[in-house]
Parts: structure tokens; sequence; C-alpha cells
């Protein structure tokens, strides 16, 4: 009888889901987010099921190369947003939420830092550009 292993069950096996899956997965939920698209809008535009993008989300299943290239250009982020704050070190890496509050917006929730971004990706791009202006402006003057 031959045992039989569920994949990404074996940390030694290489088509398991690494740190840096899980972290390209949150990723993609983030963008996602930042998009203002359901999980069921991103599957459908890839041509997936939307059980297969919570998988992608959860880090379950590898994304591929192309795949990402997709979900990128369709949630508006360029690939590199896919590895930012990713840190190779187990005990330093940072989950989606953590990330969001250093990296974008430290003053506000995550929920909070969400929402602003999902916003003004809504925006059209001039006024976009005014309010980004109107913001810094009001932080220069504090």
């Amino acid at each position: 009888m031959s045992e039989t292993k569920t994949r990404g069950a074996d940390a030694h096996n290489p088509r398991s889901a690494s740190p840096l899956d899980q972290h390209i997965g949150e990723r993609v939920r983030l963008g996602r987010q930042i998009a203002g698209i359901t999980q069921e809008q991103l599957a459908e535009r890839l041509g997936l099921t939307f059980q297969q993008v919570q998988k992608y989300e959860r880090g379950a299943n590898r994304i591929s190369a192309a795949r990402l290239l997709a979900v990128a250009d369709m949630v508006g982020q360029p690939l590199s947003f896919f590895y930012e704050t990713f840190d190779s070190a187990p005990s330093v890496q940072k989950g989606p939420s953590e990330a969001i509050k250093l990296d974008l917006y430290p003053e506000l929730n995550p929920q909070q830092a969400r929402d602003v971004m999902a916003a003004l990706n809504r925006c059209n791009p001039k006024l976009r550009t005014k309010l980004v202006g109107l913001i810094r402006a009001i932080d220069a003057a504090n």
C-alpha cells in the first residue's frame, strides 16, 4: 500500500505552499480589497471558481506567475506589490493587517486603511491626484 499525502502537507515537498506563497495570497486579498472587488468578481475575471481564489488568498494553493500577473492587472497593482513587506526570516513575517498598518497609514486601523485605499481607487485619476495633493498640503501645514 502506498501512503498518500495531501498537497501542501509535506514541508519537504517543493510543490507545498511556502511562507512566500502565503504572503502573496495575503497580498492578493489586500489588492482585491483595495480595488473594491469581491472574490467572486476576481474569480469570474480569471475564469476560476471563487473557491480557488479563496485557496490562493489563504496560501493553500500556489499561484502561477502568469496568473499573478493577471491578478496584478485586475486589481491595478504592480507585480512588486505582491512581494512588498515580505521578509524571509520567519520570526519577522507580517500578516496583511500589520503590513497595512505599518506601510500605509500607521495611525489608522487596518479596516480604515483598506477603506481609504478602496475609496481612492474608485476615484477618477484626476480627482485622486488632487486628493493626494490636498492630503500632502494638510500634512505640510501641520
